[in-house]
Parts: structure tokens; sequence; C-alpha cells
């Protein structure tokens, strides 16, 4: 799916117009952006928990020079899916 399908959908179930239903998606982009930017987590009961965690620094290899780099810790985005969704999920078929 993809974010018009998304913000097609949205103004179907909510009855309200399509561009009303693209404020409310980008509003909600924005909210959770900013959430895990302050290092905050965001639970949504039904869906999952947004939340941000910290990439140790590690070794890498330059494939081209094979030279060795070090590559600097940093936060990076996680989402863990919830039991309600997780279950929803595994009871749909697969699709084709």
């Amino acid at each position: 799916m993809k974010k018009a399908e998304l913000i097609e959908l949205i103004a179907k179930e909510a009855g309200i117009p399509k561009t009303t239903a693209n404020l409310a998606l980008e509003a909600f982009i924005t909210g959770v952006q900013q959430c895990m930017q302050s290092g905050d987590q965001l639970s949504l009961n039904g869906l999952g928990t947004f939340s941000t965690y910290t990439r140790s620094s590690r070794n890498g290899i330059n494939p081209k020079t094979k030279e060795i780099l070090k590559i600097s810790e940093k936060r990076m985005p996680k989402f863990k899916a919830s039991k309600s969704l997780m279950d929803k999920i595994a009871n749909t078929p697969a699709a084709e």
C-alpha cells in the first residue's frame, strides 16, 4: 500500500474528504517523528510501540579498498508490533 492508498482508506473509513485525511496522516507522521526525536516512545493499543535505540559503534569494511572503517554509534528507530496486531497478521492467509 502506498501513501495515497492509505489516505484514500482513511478518508473512506472516517467519512472525511481526502484532503482532511492527508492532513491527519501528515500530523500523525510529524507527531511520531517529534516523539522519537525527543527520545520518548509512543504506544498505540492495537498497533504497537514506536521507540528508538542506540546502535553501538563498530568496525566496517570498505568493499572497494578493503580498508577498515570505524562506524560511530547512532540512534535508530524501532517499532515493536502489539500482540493483537501480530495475532491478526498470523491468522490471515499469506498473499500470493
